[in-house]
């Protein structure tokens, strides 16, 4: 059933089961407790006056509450916006934790004062109903129909959406999705570019979900801080064609504003696979970050390469660029870019050696093949991929292909070989043993006799 769930709740999921596995060892240490006579009276009342004490804290906190929401802003550090269905749903889910923890306070204690199997049956049962009311309530289900249909509102006016990035000032912000039921709320969404839910038709953001690559957040944040000239320089780079902006979501979930989307265009923004024909080697990655975004930088005729090593790089030092550039431009093309699962297929044509900039996060385990020759990656431009290309029509491959993965895989089985060699020798122990031990007993026998 985790397709029915939205991201991050497929992993919300396994903390869930890891929270399920620490309230029954919470559970089995109660357990052994009260049945050790000389602790169980001292256990009893501890709980009995440190759960007096906390009921009435809560208890006292939501009277307050009720009448001053200052709490909950206290309790949040502010981070939820005032308005009345906010204040409302506050209250709803501290009568809740008031409820739970007053049944849970009675089921414990209960537990110190009659040894039955139907109060341990009672508490397993409250304990899943609890994680179930919760976890309900943080991760609503819905139907699979809202995720798999394409977003039709921005994707009409998008061309070549494997081409080019998109931007959206909404991408960061799936924690307002969190808890709610709202279809409508959802689909605007997934139309709003939020999350990464854009990747799935092949259009991609620049919002980068999951683990942050440390380089892609310095040039994302960048983005948003610089002065606008570096900024568009940034943006240039980066390759972001479309942008889509409308008012703050926090104002649209909470204050009512209209979900309407805007989709700005930038023309100059460079493909996600381009050519340069002049580079030049740089390996502070400081100093590459403020020459790629000066105003002498012309990122359509100068990539910066940082190589792995000067070796691997020497024999591309020495460009042959041609003096009519104009010319050299025309008959030297990206033909094609094809994405699939774990590989980007290029098809290029050009007249003189160059080099091809992929503007893809530059990651160990990425290997390129140039018509089924492999040749080494460089991180270009900061953080993106460059392969030098030698004059002619190629078809490059870019997979992603770990040796990390492959050790992984040897360990596992070299590990499952293991235990099924020492289970079937526990077996073969255990049955000698056990022969030995007859043996020994029907000699005693015979001796008894």
């Amino acid at each position: 059933f985790l397709n029915r769930f939205r991201y991050p709740a497929k992993y919300m999921v396994l903390v869930i089961f890891g929270i399920s596995m620490l309230a029954g060892m919470g559970y089995q240490l109660i357990n052994n407790a009260r049945v050790k006579p000389d602790s169980t009276s001292l256990f009893r009342n501890i709980l009995l006056i440190g759960g007096i004490t906390l009921g009435g804290v809560l208890l006292s906190g939501y009277v307050y509450a009720t009448y001053n929401p200052y709490l909950f802003k206290f309790l949040t550090n502010g981070g939820f916006p005032s308005s009345t269905t906010v204040y409302t749903d506050q209250l709803s889910d501290y009568r809740t934790l008031l409820i739970f923890s007053l049944i849970g306070f009675i089921s414990v204690y209960c537990l110190f004062r009659w040894k039955s199997i139907l109060v341990d049956i009672l508490i397993v049962t409250i304990i899943f109903f609890n994680l179930f009311i919760i976890t309900h309530g943080i991760q609503p289900m819905m139907g699979d129909g809202v995720f798999e249909s394409r977003p039709k509102s921005i994707f009409q006016f998008i061309t070549q959406p494997n081409q080019y990035r998109v931007h959206s000032i909404y991408s960061d912000n799936q924690q307002w999705l969190y808890g709610t039921d709202n279809k409508k709320l959802v689909e605007w969404a997934l139309n709003a570019g939020v999350g990464d839910s854009f990747l799935a038709w092949n259009l991609h953001q620049t919002w980068q979900g999951g683990q942050k690559l440390l380089r892609y957040k310095t040039i994302y944040s960048l983005l948003l801080s610089v002065p606008p000239s570096s900024r568009q320089k940034l943006a240039d780079l980066m390759g972001i064609r479309y942008i889509i902006t409308g008012a703050s979501f926090d104002q649209i979930l909470w204050a009512g504003a209209p979900p309407v989307l805007y989709l700005g265009e930038n023309r100059t923004a460079m493909p996600r696979a381009y050519m340069v024909y002049e580079w030049m080697q740089m390996e502070n990655p400081n100093l590459i970050l403020k020459t790629i975004i000066a105003d002498d930088f012309d990122p359509t005729i100068t990539a910066i390469v940082e190589p792995k090593s000067t070796s691997l790089f020497m024999p591309y030092l020495l460009n042959t660029r041609s003096d009519n550039e104009a010319s050299m431009k025309r008959r030297s093309m990206v033909i094609s870019l094809r994405d699939y699962a774990n590989r980007v297929d290029v098809k290029v044509s050009t007249t003189t050696k160059a080099l091809l900039v992929l503007n893809d996060a530059w990651y160990p385990g990425w290997k390129v093949l140039i018509d089924g020759v492999v040749h080494p990656i460089f991180r270009t431009n900061f953080h993106f991929r460059g392969v030098f290309i030698e004059p002619g029509e190629h078809n490059i491959k870019f997979i992603y292909d770990p040796n990390l993965f492959y050790y992984g895989l040897w360990i596992s089985g070299v590990t499952f070989i293991v235990i099924i060699i020492l289970i079937l020798f526990s077996n073969v122990h255990i049955r000698t043993i056990s022969i030995r031990k007859s043996h020994i007993l029907s000699q005693e026998s015979k001796k008894d006799l």
